[in-house]
């Protein structure tokens, strides 16, 4: 140390290692404002050691308000020696490091007199992380401040201690009207037992983040708010009170509803177009099956299959117009269809649909006017079924439930029905023509061509199952001259009976046709020829009671004659078996007449 500064503190030797060690930086400059004295505080500091900066001016370290603090006190020193004296004031000054670097301090300024010579010492304290903190705190009180969320603090009775601007804007109370109020006040009613729930977390040191609840504004409007409760907590950890952070919502629980209420109205109208696809698919499917259909069963049975699946929620039910065209008749149902209603015949004049031509729909409307027993309070609707300009009936449909808003879809319950119309009208008209080509149009039995199909294709099943193939032809006697006598409507009028007659007398599997003129031809499948001789007679019986007459005259009774052939044993193929029974017919009539004659075995014919 200079012998100047030695000087200085020869006499406070005691305290000088104190000093010397001191964490404050110590500076002691003389009237020249040259330094001093230079503690190792200083020189931790300000980064010089004592011999890089003893004897150098003071404004190296400190800037020039406290050099002028030093001006001024030489300066009174020198005006008034005997009247200077221990004064000294504290302030905030910046200090400069060896490497150039400011920093804020906290200076002690001591003016002393000492040997009849003004001196300065300057006692500071680098005060870098207090301002630090200071700022982080002034930045901390301005967000808080400026916040748009609530930041609201309370005591451990609920008490308002802290409210933000930002809890202004939410809530809509100004800081002097809720602090030192309870925070109650902003819950509903029904929702007060949370603020007690909260509380005893927060006594246990717990937090709770992001709860959302509902609160209540100044002016009553409730809002959705998500809020996080914090603990505050003294030096001890010990909780001394509440820190809320709430955040209104709203918006966004809106936005969410909004979102999902879109989201459902996207389902609903994703699940509507696969419904829509289905029903397509299932139409075009109906519609493509009832194409393929060959008769009327066949398509009924195709409409019962598929009619469930497009009406899933619906019971169902198609009528038809009877032949007389007056009723409606029950060709098939689905669903828990009542029993009591699945046979019923309806008068076509007492339907609503067929009468307006159009669908005819049961509702709160209509619920009074139902053109067939139904459950009144279900909701059901019939449609007409027009095809190529002819009423064919109703599809029928109802719900199976009261609750069921909407048990079928009307457009396509009418696309349905139109489909079906025309597949069956197209059916009838193919079996019309059809029946036209091989049905003999006055007696109504198969003519000549289909029994020709007929022989051939019941022949060669009876050769592959190797099972005999009977056929009996038959002639009415004397039928020349009953034309003759009464005229050819007449002759006419008994070939009507006759064929009549021969359709309620053979069985089901048997095949009845007029051969021409007033013969006929009976094919029997798998008949042993004993049983068609049997057959043949008990018909030549019967036929001896049937009464003819016409226009009120009675034309007598009738008898005919009859030829009976078997396969194998008359004939080994379709046109020998029919010239075999055809020969045995000749004979009967040649006997006589009114007999039944068996032909001749193929080994003596």
């Amino acid at each position: 140390m200079p012998k100047r500064a030695k000087s200085i503190l020869e006499s406070n030797e005691i305290l000088l290692p104190i000093i010397q060690q001191a964490h404050e930086s110590i500076v002691v400059v003389d009237e020249e404002q040259k330094i001093i004295f230079f503690n190792q505080g200083a020189e931790y500091t300000f980064g010089y050691s004592a011999a890089e900066i003893l004897n150098q001016p003071l404004e190296i370290l400190l800037p020039d308000s406290v050099a002028k603090v030093h001006q001024a006190h030489v300066r009174d020193f020198v005006q008034s020696p005997d009247q200077a004296r221990l004064m000294g004031e504290q302030r905030e000054i910046l200090g400069r490091r060896k490497d150039g670097s400011l920093f804020p301090a906290e200076a002690n300024i001591t003016k002393v007199s000492y040997n009849g010579k003004p001196l300065l010492a300057a006692i500071l304290r680098d005060i870098t992380k207090r301002k630090q903190a200071e700022e982080s705190s002034n930045r901390m009180v301005a967000i808080v401040a400026s916040s748009d969320d609530a930041i609201i603090g309370k005591d451990l009775n609920s008490i308002v201690t802290h409210w933000n601007f930002g809890a202004e804007k939410i809530f809509g109370y100004a800081a002097d009207e809720i602090v030192g109020t309870s925070i109650v006040r902003l819950i509903p009613v029904e929702r007060q037992s949370e603020e007690s729930q909260i509380l005893r977390q927060i006594k246990l040191g717990k937090s709770i983040e992001h709860f959302e609840t509902v609160r209540q504004t100044k002016d009553g409007r409730r809002i959705d708010v998500s809020i996080t409760v914090s603990p505050i907590k003294d030096a001890t950890g010990k909780v001394i009170g509440v820190s809320k952070i709430a955040r209104d919502i709203t918006k966004d629980k809106q936005a969410e509803i909004a979102l999902q209420q879109t989201n459902e109205k996207l389902q609903t109208l994703v699940a509507e177009l696969e419904r829509h696809n289905l029903e397509s698919a299932l139409l075009k499917e109906m519609s493509d099956l009832l194409q393929a259909c060959t008769s009327t069963e066949e398509a009924y049975r195709t409409i019962k299959h598929v009619g469930p699946r497009l009406f899933p929620a619906s019971i169902g039910a198609l009528y038809l117009r009877s032949p007389s065209r007056n009723d409606l008749d029950t060709v098939l149902t689905w669903g828990d269809f009542p029993q009591d209603q699945s046979a019923q015949i309806f008068e076509a004049a007492n339907c609503w649909a067929l009468r307006r031509g159009r669908p005819h729909k049961i509702d709160a409307l209509c619920v009074g006017l139902p053109c067939r027993s139904m459950p009144a309070s279900h909701k059901g609707l019939c449609i007409p079924m027009i095809a190529q300009g002819e009423s064919l009936g109703t599809l029928y449909l109802y719900g199976k439930t009261e609750s069921d808003a909407s048990p079928f879809n009307e457009q396509m319950a009418t696309t349905a029905s139109e489909q079906i119309a025309l597949a069956l009208a197209n059916l009838n008209l193919r079996e019309t023509l059809r029946n036209q080509s091989i049905v003999d149009p006055l007696t109504a039995l198969f003519n000549r061509r289909y029994m020709t199909e007929t022989l051939s294709r019941e022949f060669k099943r009876a050769e592959r199952s190797q099972r005999p193939l009977s056929l009996i032809m038959l002639d009415i006697d004397h039928f020349k001259k009953i034309n003759d006598t009464f005229g050819h409507e007449a002759g006419d009028a008994i070939l009507r009976e006759f064929g009549k007659f021969l359709k309620t007398n053979t069985r089901v599997g048997d095949v009845a046709c007029r051969f021409g003129g007033e013969e006929f031809v009976l094919i029997l499948p798998e008949t042993q020829l004993e049983d068609a001789q049997q057959k043949a007679e008990e018909l030549r019986e019967k036929i001896h009671y049937i009464a003819t007459s016409f226009q009120g005259q009675s034309l007598g009774n009738i008898t005919s004659s009859f030829g009976v052939a078997t396969y194998p044993t008359h004939a080994t193929a379709p046109e020998a078996l029919l010239h075999a029974a055809d020969t045995a017919l000749y004979r009967a009539k040649a006997e006589g007449r009114d007999r039944v004659v068996t032909a001749e075995s193929a080994s003596t014919g």
